[in-house]
């Protein structure tokens, strides 16, 4: 029995990541993800690595589906179109969103109209996502090596050249020393620390790969005390940044703004 049928489907990128699950090279991962395609269905990526697109290709043209592409059959939004969310990475993530959209309502023969896209990338939310819930302290999930580089990317321009503490915690399959070379470089303190996932690599753990790339690391198993170690030695004038599990920024979020967590945990299988 089919559940749906969608109108159009869509890939932002591939990296290496739940090797455990997907396989361990990029054209591996590429098949799983290729599973989404459907027949005749317009399928877009953003820009990937060369053999994860040629498995896209090949996946697209065995099911007949039109295979569109970030760069070629549709653009990202120009500079001075406004987007809510921060980063650069997120005009890539905005002009799969958009032409996704544009597609599927095509299909349905409604087309979408060009003030509710300047709207809807005007006013996006993504909790956790380079999310700045104070004035001091920065959320972004950047669980894995591509999201780790993205935040990196971003970082200079959200700090404004000011004094920046990391706050850290990374589960057991993550590659953490390549998480913390993308990161660590652009942090005076390093404060290492493990969310209440069991799969959380110990505070000490991370703390001894993060002294290959840092010279001022801490370790603090509990996330709220390290929250406030990275506080005191930012001052009144540097930002925080939680960063490097979903499960870190989903505590610390509930905390900085008093609000409950879900009290049903969910994780990959152990």
């Amino acid at each position: 029995m089919t559940t749906c049928e969608p109108l159009a489907t869509a890939v932002t990128s591939i990296s290496l990541d739940h090797m455990d699950y997907l396989g361990d090279t990029l054209r591996a991962i590429a098949r799983e993800k290729a599973g989404i395609i459907k027949p005749g269905v317009p399928h877009l990526v953003g820009a990937l690595p060369p053999e994860a697109d040629d498995e896209m290709e090949r996946a697209a043209a065995s099911l007949n589906a039109p295979l569109l592409r970030l760069g070629c059959d549709f653009q990202k939004p120009a500079d001075d179109v406004a987007i809510n969310l921060p980063g650069p990475h997120q005009r890539a993530n905005a002009a799969l969103a958009v032409a996704l959209a544009t597609r599927a309502c095509a299909a349905v023969g409604k087309p979408l109209a060009p003030a509710a896209i300047t709207e809807g990338l005007a006013t996006a939310l993504w909790p956790g996502r380079l999310e700045r819930v104070t004035s001091d302290v920065l959320l972004d999930c950047a669980h894995n090596v591509e999201g780790a580089h993205a935040l990196a990317a971003a970082l200079p321009a959200l700090a404004g050249g000011k004094p920046i503490a990391l706050v850290l915690s990374v589960v057991r399959d993550k590659d953490a020393s390549a998480i913390l070379a993308a990161l660590a470089p652009l942090a005076g303190a390093v404060i290492a620390t493990q969310s209440s996932n069991p799969r959380a690599l110990p505070a000490a753990d991370l703390a001894s790969a993060a002294r290959a790339h840092a010279s001022n690391v801490k370790a603090a198993p509990d996330a709220i005390i390290a929250l406030n170690l990275a506080r005191r030695f930012i001052g009144h004038e540097g930002l925080v940044v939680v960063a490097g599990s979903i499960f870190l920024v989903g505590e610390l979020r509930a905390h900085l703004l008093g609000e409950a967590q879900d009290p049903t945990p969910l994780s990959d299988p152990l």
